[in-house]
């Protein structure tokens, strides 16, 4: 019996809301396949679990490696990757901030003599592409978004918060600043995450973000400028801080914790830097 010739048995949608729920799907898709007499196919998992990914969790699923698409057992690992340490017995986020690796320790910031009062442009640099002109843009409708046209992107003027410099945009519909909204409602914010945020404009009289869409926590984007004139984003929560790394697909910009961990999980997308371009 093949997919293709007859009608599958019916499964309900996963979501991705949490454990609970991946563990019921998961359960769902080898009882399916036992009744099918294809458990041992893993081709024929894999495709029959495919139909059943909506919402948050068919984002995740768009973005894995074909090879793990594919493969049942490869993509119910990493189903148990990604959702089995999502909560903890009580149901609560696990925060666990990613220690700075050797390599990247220690950052030299620009603290003492820092001009507060910079404006200019978040330029992003894919990996490899060193000429790469895109920048940071957005209207307010959405998550902020690419462009490779320097007049479409976000004025920026650079402030102070704390440690952190933070990004007031200039000119847009609506005085903002730039935020970092998270796509799930209980992102794992620490290593081995595929979790992502994205970039957006939080209005600064409602403090609402212009990423509607989005489930998950946000707050305004912290940032750490290096010497070279690189930018490095950072996730502030109860003193401590997380580094998270930029990847790019089309026009959108993703963020991510433990970018290596996302990396292998989102082949698809290209690692990608930010500097800051002051303009006159």
């Amino acid at each position: 019996m093949s997919i293709a010739q007859d009608s599958p048995p019916s499964l309900q949608p996963f979501e991705g809301k949490g454990w609970v729920e991946c563990n019921s799907f998961i359960r769902s898709i080898r009882a399916a396949a036992w009744k099918e007499g294809k458990l041992r196919d893993k081709a024929w998992m894999a495709d029959f679990a495919s139909l059943c990914f909506s919402n948050e969790a068919l984002k995740w699923h768009s973005r894995l490696p074909t090879d793990v698409q594919e493969d049942w057992f490869k993509l119910e690992a990493a189903l148990v990757d990604r959702w089995s340490m999502e909560e903890d017995d009580s149901g609560c986020v696990e925060i666990q901030p990613i220690q700075p690796t050797l390599a990247a320790a220690p950052i030299q910031v620009i603290k003492e003599g820092f001009d507060a009062a910079k404006c200019g442009v978040l330029r992003v640099v894919i990996q490899g592409y060193s000429a790469s002109g895109l920048y940071l843009a957005g209207n307010g409708s959405d998550a902020c978004e690419l462009t490779n046209t320097i007049g479409d992107a976000l004025r920026i003027r650079l402030g102070r918060q704390s440690e952190f410099v933070i990004m007031e945009v200039i000119g847009a519909p609506y005085h903002s600043w730039v935020g970092i909204h998270w796509s799930r409602k209980n992102p794992h914010i620490g290593q081995g995450s595929y979790d992502y945020a994205r970039f957006s404009l939080v209005d600064s009289q409602d403090l609402r973000s212009s990423y509607g869409t989005a489930k998950g926590p946000f707050q305004l984007a912290m940032l750490d400028i290096l010497k070279d004139g690189r930018v490095v984003s950072q996730w502030y929560k109860n003193g401590n801080k997380a580094m998270l790394g930029g990847f790019v697909t089309g026009n959108q910009l993703c963020i991510a914790p433990d970018p290596i961990a996302y990396k292998k999980a989102c082949g698809r997308e290209k690692e990608a830097t930010f500097l800051f371009e002051e303009l006159d």
